[in-house]
């Protein structure tokens, strides 16, 4: 169990620590690059506080997984969603919880990210309805992503939430 309050800990739940593991660990990267990760970035780090974090970010990456598996029309249930008493710098103004998640425009063979926050828990529709949306304003703004979207034809936007957290 983390110590909550914990400085260290406190310090990479609330600056992105949190996601950049679970980011490693939804894209198979293994503890050793994810102690290294964690080592650079918030040096003097110790094992206990990489593996309380690694824990967090595996609960980030299944609650993502969890969401996946819902209908469209299912309201997101808290239960699923870990909380990070830290999203947000403590104080979430009318933010409750931030989502990173990934859109293809060629039938999944290259996925851009994208990461938001909403004021409550939503339908799994309506959060993946938000990746799209996140995906077409890329498709407007990215001439990359502009020109992948044309050189496929597919025009069909796919979406994914790879993690998911909320305050409270």
């Amino acid at each position: 169990m983390p110590n909550p309050f914990s400085e260290l800990y406190g310090r990479i739940l609330s600056t992105g620590g949190e996601i950049a593991t679970a980011l490693a660990i939804s894209y198979g990267r293994g503890t050793a690059f994810i102690g290294n990760m964690l080592s650079r970035r918030f040096p003097g780090i110790d094992a206990e506080t990489i593996g309380d974090v690694t824990d967090f970010g595996q609960r980030l990456v299944d609650a993502g997984d969890a969401i996946m598996g819902l209908e469209p029309e299912d309201i997101i249930p808290p239960p699923i969603v870990p909380i990070n008493e830290f999203l947000f710098g403590g104080c979430p103004e009318g933010q409750r919880a931030y989502w990173v998640g990934e859109f293809s425009v060629d039938a999944g063979e290259t996925w851009v990210q994208r990461r938001f926050s909403t004021a409550d828990l939503p339908t799994q529709g309506e959060v993946l309805g938000l990746l799209i949306e996140q995906g077409a304003n890329a498709i407007g703004q990215s001439p990359k992503v502009h020109n992948l979207w044309e050189s496929k034809g597919e025009n069909e936007i796919q979406a994914r939430v790879l993690a998911a957290q909320r305050c409270f």
